[in-house]
């Protein structure tokens, strides 16, 4: 299969001094932190537990609002509807659950990694598991993080696209060994009122662009039903209304009880209190958010619908936005959306990298070598981030050649393949007191032979795929600790 074709977009001179001097800034967050962090995993991973709650919460919705939010949200609104906003709003109901019931676990225990919590609930063998389905699943997400900002940068340019994933791959995998996890938060923070503003000004620029502005702009795309919210069917296989809300909740809920990436900015605050605040932020942030961006998707349909011409003849649909930018924006509001694109998804990168570097870390490199110190557990982080740098850039290059519809359907379908069995684990544990080691990990192994075979099948949606692997998982742990119990209590927040 050929490489995708992207002709050179109109960036200028002048786009390039912006795309300069926000990275200069970003840079300049970064080398500032990093020279007050102290060479231990504690700053590395947590910064020292002295992140406020605001910028917590700013940094968890940064860590999700990456390219494939700018990207792939767009794209899909711009090529269907609004159904799939449910699912991003569904953290609005997650929030809650997460504060009451999941938070009070993680904070009593002074965890570094969220899985440490397996283990003292369950096992060793129970922590391990976790911990490995987590670095399978962050690494195919790096995969993808990297993939769509080198897509963009392709179609701005007209450089080839494999020499922006490799580009991308070795900025980014410098600055996570750079900088720990409070650099990662103070860009965030920056960067979130950058993406959400140029996205912004790219909506209204586009309605503008239209005879008739916003008028125009809803009362086409409502014509043509491009604002549907709900299909108010019931086929299982299909999207639908009540698919959309139950897997949207358990993909939510996968994502903010049970990933590494997100529990580990909890942990970052002084407090409990501090941890909450930080969550509710976060959750609030999305609506806004989520409203834009499907916005501008729906305003690339009503100016493409009168511009047909203006369309790379050579891309995907996922290619829309940034083409968009590329060609139709003026000068200078081009350079700041995609400098801030590329800022917002650097860090998001390396979010993740710290992430799974300090799983890794603490779950593995210091449970198979217990005599290490602080300051060997923090070298071998930072060469484990070089790593993670290499292989997200080789899954980057095999993602070129995936012939897929829709890249967020693929990250879609990774949730709920890997993360849908790990977050009933967590749930199992702490709502399920009588579910032991032995239940909770042959829960595990069924949910997550079973969930390969639906896939398959065809059978569900994947947005169910989530809630399927929660069910099979507790259910089958709940039998089988029934059947064969033990004498271990189980851990209760206090």
């Amino acid at each position: 299969m050929g490489t995708p074709v992207h002709p050179p977009g109109k960036f200028s001179w002048i786009d390039w001094g912006v795309v300069a001097i926000y990275f200069m800034l970003v840079i300049g967050i970064s080398v500032f932190v990093s020279r007050k962090m102290e060479s231990n995993t504690s700053d590395f991973f947590l910064g020292g537990g002295k992140i406020p709650w605001w910028a917590a919460g700013l940094s968890i919705f940064g860590s999700k609002l990456s390219a494939l939010t700018f990207i792939a949200i767009p794209a899909k609104a711009y090529a269907t509807d609004w159904v799939y906003l449910l699912n991003n709003l569904m953290i609005v109901a997650v929030a809650p659950i997460v504060v009451y019931f999941y938070l009070p676990y993680f904070r009593k225990l002074k965890l570094t990694s969220v899985y440490e919590y397996l283990q003292v609930r369950f096992s060793p063998a129970v922590k391990i598991t976790g911990s490995l389905t987590f670095v399978i699943f962050q690494i195919s997400r790096l995969g993808i993080v990297i993939y769509l900002p080198a897509l963009v940068l392709s179609a701005v340019t007209g450089i080839n696209i494999f020499a922006c994933i490799i580009g991308v791959s070795l900025i980014t995998t410098a600055y996570s060994v750079a900088g720990g996890i409070e650099a990662v938060v103070w860009t965030e923070v920056m960067q979130v009122g950058v993406l959400l503003g140029g996205a912004f000004c790219c909506l209204v620029f586009i309605a503008n662009s239209l005879d008739g502005g916003f008028g125009q702009l809803f009362s086409e795309a409502a014509s043509e039903n491009k604002f549907r919210m709900a299909i108010l069917e019931s086929d299982i296989t299909q999207p639908v209304l009540w698919v959309v809300l139950v897997g949207g909740f358990l993909t939510q809920l996968v994502t903010y009880s049970s990933d590494q990436v997100v529990v580990q900015r909890y942990l970052t605050t002084s407090s409990e209190k501090e941890a909450r605040k930080s969550i509710y932020t976060n959750a609030v942030l999305v609506i806004p958010a989520s409203l834009i961006f499907f916005m501008v998707g729906t305003a690339l349909w009503v100016y493409f619908r009168h511009n047909p011409a203006s369309l790379n003849p050579n891309g995907r649909v996922d290619d829309v936005f940034p083409w968009y930018i590329s060609q139709e924006l003026p000068t200078g509001l081009a350079g700041l959306v995609i400098a801030g694109l590329f800022a917002a998804t650097m860090s998001t990168i390396s979010s993740s990298m710290n992430s799974i570097a300090t799983v890794v870390t603490t779950d593995f490199y210091k449970h198979f070598k217990p005599s290490s110190t602080d300051k060997q557990q923090f070298i071998f982080a930072r060469y484990t981030t070089v790593v993670l740098g290499a292989l997200g850039c080789l899954i980057a290059i095999y993602m070129v050649f995936l012939n897929n519809t829709s890249i967020w359907d693929q990250y879609l379908k990774i949730i709920g393949l890997f993360g849908g069995c790990l977050a009933g684990m967590f749930l199992a544990g702490i709502f399920f007191p009588k579910i032991n080691s032995r239940g909770v990990m042959a829960g595990f192994v069924v949910s997550a032979i079973a969930l390969y075979f639906i896939q398959d099948s065809g059978a569900i949606n994947f947005f169910l795929y989530p809630a399927a692997a929660v069910l099979l998982c507790v259910t089958t742990a709940y039998i089988v600790s029934l059947i064969a119990p033990d004498k271990k209590q189980p851990l209760r927040a206090v």
